[in-house]
């Protein structure tokens, strides 16, 4: 059986907890988004840092949900996968990623909430 069909089999399966199953296709969701940030870093040109730690990302996150899983320990999981996102993965993508334009999605969201900012204080936005 190829790896798409045990995958979806495992999601699918009613013997597997119903949390499992959903912190399973999150995780592989999430993944997926750090590996296709990690091709266009590559094509891109981006920071040697920034392509590091998010191919780093890309190993060491299925294996923090495999271990999780198989510890039956998935609330260590889920935080341990969100201070790395949060402690790890954004601030390098923020500081190692941004060109003076601010080209990458988060300088995008960064200048969009900078500017919200500047209005509200200027009375402009509610």
């Amino acid at each position: 059986m190829s790896l798409p069909k045990k995958f979806i089999s495992f999601l699918k399966d009613p013997s597997v907890d119903f949390q499992t199953r959903i912190f399973t296709l999150l995780t592989t969701i999430g993944v997926t988004g750090v590996f296709t940030a990690f091709l266009g870093d590559i094509f891109l040109g981006e920071s040697i840092i920034e392509i590091v730690v998010l191919g780093l990302s890309v190993l060491i996150l299925p294996l923090i949900t495999f271990i999780s899983i198989s510890l039956d320990a998935l609330k260590t999981g889920t935080v341990l996968i969100c201070l790395g996102i949060v402690g790890i993965i954004l601030p390098v993508s923020l500081f190692y990623g941004l060109r003076e334009v601010g080209d990458d999605v988060l300088g995008i969201l960064e200048a969009d909430a900078e500017t919200h900012q500047v209005g509200s204080d200027a009375g402009f936005a509610q």
